[in-house]
């Protein structure tokens, strides 16, 4: 049982005024160069390679979901404790990897970023086309250097947020140790939150021998109204991530061999109104060892993972999954390039074995255009929600079958403009349903379907004035008589833009936006600002999120948060 306490709202009286003040600056201060610019072209935020987009390290956020928001990706749920969707699929369908290893939960995806990683330690985040079920984020740490930053920001309902990285490289030993607190009121009643995140990396090198230790714990205290049904819920969540790898090489051959144990607990009160009404507490263990050979072109990655559950309401369950994959590629005078792979997969859980063929290909046409096509399948094992989870509001179902998909994927990218389709054909579709409102959800194989979409982007620079715009279709073969809390609530249309350009006294200026419309119906669009300037040792940030003052809403009974000012500065040593 848990103690619950009810946050009042505090507001910055001035907010309104502010807010009509940026507007009033951004549209005053457009003109302000009267030379005439040389125009040319780039891509400012996001680089495409080859199955994959690279977001670089100056453009991380504050955090994970804050930095995939205008990626395309589809975040769900709240800021807080978000779901991520990649090319209309569900949250179950997408993966997060850390330094190239899964770290999905098996609980529920619900809590696949429970990730005990900083963002300080972020190097880049991949958004891979070639890896999980539908996609993959790839998040790439950093490896220590000789730094020292500290990154403070207050905002409205008495949101504070304070983060310390220390980092420090010798000869043969280097050490990362990165802290992270954030808080806040809650901008409405079962909405706050206190997060505590810890993170430290350790490396050794020795005789040609390199060596890491990595450990990571996140806590994450939050208000989780309507998270799962129409009822005040809380959730209190600790989560443990540990890794050891180790690489080496030898006449030409590299083996890495990576160790890593991550942990998550989990308790969950449905309705804090009625405490031990509906009170779950849930602990997973996943064990994965993976080592990734390669010679030349080619390259050679087994790996087992042991998944343990012990639930309250899902009981204790084990599995096993054991996945090889094997890869080849293939380079003619450098620019056409093909890789050829194969993966098998065995789950212990039913005792299903499958082959899942994997071709790339790309061709360069010249230094700034290449097209590329893709084509591999994936399945997926269902989670231990899905099988066993039963609750005042929802029911699992231990009959479900795995499921199963077929990527196609093509495209063309030029360096300021890119353009990709995409086409998955699933089968066996794992989805929670009900007929109508008076019912429980319900977990069910709902049949095949296709996905299908394309996204266009597009990314220019004016001297110091740059923009950038994504649009992303996504829509699929799938008709219902039913209910689906998951599967068919899509982004059926998302549209992303960004300005950013230098004001006055070296202050700048980024505006961001986002449109977003769901297959079900509900859409919204949503403005961010932000005006930053450095100094000496770092930047201070003035930023409004929100900046509309829209009500909406990610899905049904969660309420996204209302304008909010923040106050941030961020230094470096």
């Amino acid at each position: 049982m848990k103690n619950f306490v009810k946050k009042e709202r505090v507001i910055i009286r001035v907010k309104d005024v502010f807010c009509i003040f940026l507007i009033f600056l951004f549209s005053s201060s457009i003109g302000l160069t009267e030379e005439v610019p040389t125009v040319s072209l780039s891509i400012s935020k996001t680089v495409k390679q080859e199955n994959k987009v690279v977001i670089s390290s100056e453009n991380i956020k504050n955090s994970v979901n804050e930095t995939l928001k205008n990626s395309g990706i589809d975040i769900q749920r709240n800021t807080i404790h978000p779901n991520i969707s990649v090319k209309g699929a569900t949250f179950q369908q997408s993966s997060i990897l850390v330094d190239g290893v899964k770290v999905d939960d098996p609980q529920t995806a619900h809590n696949n970023l429970n990730i005990p990683v900083a963002s300080e330690d972020i190097e880049r985040i991949e958004l891979l086309s070639d890896r999980g079920y539908a996609g993959a984020v790839n998040i790439i740490t950093k490896k220590p250097d000789n730094k020292i930053s500290a990154d403070f920001s207050v905002g409205d309902f008495m949101n504070k947020t304070g983060k310390i990285s220390v980092s420090r490289s010798w000869d043969e030993f280097a050490n990362r140790l990165s802290f992270e607190k954030k808080v806040s009121n809650g901008f409405c009643y079962d909405t706050n939150y206190d997060i505590t995140n810890f993170s430290n990396r350790f490396e050794w090198k020795f005789s040609g021998l390199q060596s890491g230790f990595s450990f990571g714990y996140l806590k994450k205290n939050i208000g989780a109204r309507g998270f799962y049904a129409d009822y005040p819920s809380y959730e209190w969540t600790k989560t443990y991530l540990s890794k050891i790898n180790l690489n080496f090489e030898q006449s030409g051959i590299l083996i890495k061999p990576e160790f890593q144990w991550k942990q998550n607990n989990d308790e969950f009160e449905l309705d804090i109104t009625k405490p031990g009404w509906s009170f779950n507490k849930h602990k997973t263990d996943v064990f994965t060892t993976q080592v990734y050979v390669s010679k030349n072109n080619f390259s050679l990655t087994p790996s087992v993972s042991n998944e343990e559950i012990t639930s309250s309401n899902l009981g204790k369950h084990k599995r096993d999954v054991y996945d090889i994959s094997a890869d080849y590629n293939y380079n003619f005078a450098k620019k056409f390039n093909s890789t050829y792979g194969i993966r098998y997969n065995r789950f212990t859980a039913g005792g299903n074995s499958l082959l899942l063929p994997l071709f790339s290909s790309s061709y360069n046409f010249s230094e700034k255009t290449k097209v590329h096509f893709l084509v591999r399948s994936s399945a997926r094992q269902p989670s231990f929600t899905e099988l066993y989870y039963n609750d005042k509001a929802n029911t699992g179902n231990p009959d479900l079958n795995f499921e199963k998909a077929t990527l196609y994927e093509t495209g063309i990218n030029c360096d300021f403009l890119s353009i990709n389709l995409f086409l998955r054909d699933e089968k066996d579709i794992i989805d929670w349903i009900r007929w109508d409102t008076t019912q429980k959800w319900q977990a069910k194989n709902i049949g095949n379907a296709r996905f299908y979409g394309y996204e266009m982007g597009l990314n220019k620079t004016i001297e110091r004035f740059s923009t950038s715009l994504k649009y992303f279709y996504t829509n699929s073969s799938k008709d219902a008589d039913y209910i689906s809390k998951y599967a068919l609530r899509y982004a059926h249309h998302l549209l992303t833009g960004e300005i950013s350009y230098p004001v006055i006294w070296k202050i700048k200026h980024e505006i961001y936006g986002l449109y977003k419309k769901r297959i079900s119906g509900e859409e919204y669009f949503v403005m961010d600002t932000n005006f930053s300037r450095k100094f000496s040792v770092g930047e201070y940030y003035i930023g409004v999120d929100n900046l509309l003052d829209k009500k909406y809403t990610e899905i049904p009974f969660v309420p996204m948060p209302p304008r909010i000012i923040r106050f941030r500065m961020e230094l470096t040593f």
